[in-house]
């Protein structure tokens, strides 16, 4: 009975580690798309996060451009991000498609980026955030 009750527990912790992960993710996505007035105001109590509830949006990919709901799909699956940037130089995105993309991967944008910034923010919320809390969810586990 008693190896049951670790087994839960051990099952009950896994699970509050995964939603951790999610959370953690939405938090630095939020977070990363701060200026660095916004972060200093938010540290210095000028300002309050607050947590909203939302309509649930299952549109994640654009299913009007059936190239970016792809190009969404194959970017999530990355787990190097040296694949993932030589996979978005092949394609020769246009800045207009990025912005879609990051939208529909929900990478916060602010103002006006240039490419490259846009690409390394999509790397880093597709692929940088995906082994950081992996690495960390190792960590937890051993």
């Amino acid at each position: 009975m008693s190896s049951n009750i670790i087994k839960s527990k051990k099952i009950y912790k896994k699970n509050n580690i995964i939603l951790v992960k999610k959370v953690y993710k939405k938090i630095n996505q939020f977070i990363s798309s701060l200026s660095k007035e916004e972060m200093e105001l938010l540290i210095n109590n000028k300002v309050s996060l607050e947590l909203k509830k939302v309509k649930n949006n299952k549109n994640t990919c654009n299913k009007n451009n059936p190239a970016i709901d792809e190009i969404c799909n194959v970017l999530k699956n990355f787990s190097n991000e040296q694949d993932c940037l030589n996979y978005i130089n092949n394609k020769n995105l246009k800045i207009e498609e990025l912005k879609l993309i990051a939208k529909n991967l929900n990478v916060g944008l602010v103002g006006r980026q240039n490419k490259k910034t846009i690409i390394e923010q999509i790397i880093y919320s597709t692929v940088g955030l995906k082994n950081k809390l992996n690495s960390l969810l190792d960590l937890e586990l051993k």
